[in-house]
Formats: structure tokens, C-alpha cells, sequence
């Protein structure tokens, strides 16, 4: 069986977007205080709201990944870092159905693409950004996920 999860990053990662966000909440909240505000501080206010804001909603985005393999299923769990008690609904399929699997390295992201039988033959793709991976983890998923489609090409 094998488990690969980020919760260790994406905690880490979430305390350095607090961290940010607060600095520009305290900066925002110090310029406006500045009640004759000079022209060249109205971009700097502008542009700490700018940045709380994508500050703000990177954080509402993060994910927290489970991947759980054993010999017959594939399961994979993501949470909200917000909702960490009540994760989404799984996605669990035999590892017979698995076709194919990419796994992309983006900014910040890790992309992976698997590609399942579904019913009726058809192909159905299966898409989850990742946060936090390091390089040993994503070569154990690469491995696990060609294990299993080697299972299913067997």
C-alpha cells in the first residue's frame, strides 16, 4: 500500500500566506490612516490591496492531497485547508480501468491527468492540481500510477 499526501507543505505554505496577509492588511490599514495621502502612497495602498486580495483567495484555494494505492484500488482525497474535517468526495476507481496518467510540473502546481475507462468503453479524464509535492513524492506517484497500469495492461 502506498500513501502520498502534502499536508506538511501546504500547512507551511498557509502559514507563510498568513503571514502575508497580515503584513498587508497593517500596511493597508497605515496608509489609510495617512488622511492627506500623497499620490505615490495611493499606488502603494492600491497595490497592497491588490496583493492582500491574491493573498486572500490563493489561501481559500489551497488543497490538501491524499493518494492511497493498494493492490486492487486507487483513491485519491482532497480537502479544503479551511474544511480539513469534511473532505470533498473522494474519487476511488479499480486499478484495472486505469489507461494512462500524465503528471505536469507547473508553477507552484503539480498537474495530474489520469485517463480511466469509464462505462460503455468510453475515456474519461480525471484532472487534480497538487500543491506542494517534492520531487521524491512525485516520483513515488509516478511509480505507484505505472504500477497499476501495468496491473491493468496485464
Amino acid at each position: 500500500m502506498k500513501k502520498i499526501n502534502n499536508k506538511k507543505s501546504v500547512f507551511f505554505y498557509s502559514k507563510i500566506l498568513l503571514i502575508l496577509l497580515l503584513l498587508f492588511f497593517f500596511v493597508g490599514i497605515i496608509l489609510w490612516l495617512l488622511k492627506p495621502l500623497p499620490s505615490h502612497l495611493l499606488f502603494v495602498g492600491v497595490g497592497c490591496s491588490m496583493v492582500f486580495i491574491l493573498v486572500f483567495c490563493t489561501l481559500f484555494k489551497l488543497k490538501v492531497f491524499e493518494y492511497e494505492s493498494s493492490m486492487l484500488f486507487i483513491s485519491i482525497k482532497q480537502s479544503y485547508l479551511w474544511k480539513l474535517n469534511s473532505p470533498m468526495k473522494p474519487i476511488e476507481f479499480p486499478n484495472d480501468i486505469l489507461l494512462d496518467f500524465d503528471i505536469r510540473k507547473e508553477f507552484f502546481t503539480t498537474l495530474l491527468i489520469m485517463v480511466i475507462k469509464s462505462k460503455k468503453y468510453k475515456t474519461r479524464k480525471i484532472y487534480c492540481k497538487i500543491v506542494g509535492l517534492n520531487n521524491v513524492q512525485i516520483s513515488e506517484l509516478k511509480q505507484s500510477l505505472q504500477k497499476a497500469k501495468e496491473y491493468a495492461t496485464n
